[in-house]
């Protein structure tokens, strides 16, 4: 039996190699990104949270009317570290509790109080612009629908910032 060698660099989604040190080893305990601290967040909830909704592909976070996922990060707690979806909302529209702006991640499972987006114009406002809105809403779907591709395309690069290329040196002794 032989031991196949290889050698690896980590790059960044631009492919710029991605910064080791003085060894190209990390410390023990050294992480290869700075994540976050979620400080608004009770301990007891940030004990139960974690990556799972990404283990084998993204779960995505569940729809809200009149908002979107904008994006999704992996953040930290007490050194618990677990993955945040965080929602805005459509044109015309803002979060009725402006601090429930996230789900979180736990057991493959979106957690937390669902975003609620209610509508900023008046009665009189959506009277006036309802036939123009319905105009615009059909050519808007087609836009609507690139920037979610654009925004999943942005989700992907955040969830997996690192690629790591391998090389094959040559094939040795056990």
């Amino acid at each position: 039996m032989h031991k196949i060698i290889f050698r690896y660099e980590a790059h960044d989604p631009e492919g710029a190699v991605a910064k080791q040190g003085g060894n190209g080893k990390r410390k023990p305990g050294q992480r290869g990104q700075n994540i976050q601290e979620e400080t608004d967040l009770e301990p007891e909830l940030a004990a139960v949270l974690d990556l799972s909704c990404m283990a084998n592909g993204l779960i995505r976070a569940p729809e809200i009317d009149n908002g979107y996922v904008v994006k999704y990060n992996r953040r930290k707690k007490n050194g618990n570290i677990f993955l945040v979806a965080y929602y805005e909302c459509d044109d015309y529209y803002e979060l009725q509790i402006p601090e429930h702006d996230r789900l979180y991640c736990s057991r493959k499972k979106w957690i937390g109080k669902r975003p609620d987006c209610i509508s900023t114009r008046s009665g009189s406002d959506d009277d006036e612009e309802g036939e123009e809105e319905e105009e615009e809403e059909e050519e808007g779907e087609e836009e609507e629908a690139k920037k979610a591709d654009e925004r999943a395309a942005t989700n992907r690069e955040n969830l997996y910032p690192m690629v790591i290329t391998l090389t094959l040196v040559g094939i040795g002794p056990k």
